[in-house]
């Protein structure tokens, strides 16, 4: 996926990966399916800088749309963890792409709905230093964050279920 593409296919380019344009790009290209992520992809909030709503700060290089690159990380002590918000999966709006792109669909393609793995969002919370030193110095918090994190992701493809995507 690229901005790019999108704009030659359905000539508009998207500020950001949403269902709607994800589906009618689908249709242009012929696939059988497309993929829409729980939640969305989050908007930027200073420039090319935001953090999400785990506490991770992201910057956008450039190189990879629609996704960026983390850049700090809310974990790095047993003591953040604990301080850590964890985010309600059940906000409704977090469907409102799956939603766009299941009724644009029309059961002519299937609506895969896409969830960032239990080991991503641990390194994501935690970076990849601090994760290796943790796995060391202390494997519970590793194991008390993949329990959160799978907590969060098992409502997730729940609500997706009971949405009606496909897979």
């Amino acid at each position: 996926d690229s901005p790019n593409l999108w704009e030659n296919l359905i000539h508009r380019r998207p500020s950001s990966y949403e269902g709607k344009g994800a589906v009618e790009c689908t249709f242009k290209l012929g696939y059988d399916a497309v993929w829409v992520p729980f939640g969305g992809y989050a908007g930027y909030v200073e420039g090319d800088v935001y953090v999400d709503e785990w506490g991770t700060t992201w910057k956008d290089t450039g190189y990879s749309w629609p996704g960026t690159a983390p850049i700090a990380y809310p974990i790095k002590t047993r003591d953040d963890f604990r301080k850590l918000k964890i985010p309600d999966p059940t906000i409704p709006k977090r469907l409102n792409d799956i939603k766009a792109a299941i009724e644009l669909a029309e059961n002519k393609i299937a609506v895969v709905g896409g969830i960032v793995g239990p080991f991503s969002i641990v390194y994501y919370l935690m970076g990849l230093q601090t994760l290796s030193f943790t796995i060391y110095d202390d494997p519970d918090l590793i194991i008390d964050i993949h329990k959160v994190a799978n907590e969060f992701l098992v409502e997730a493809v729940k609500m997706m279920i009971d949405a009606g995507v496909d897979a």
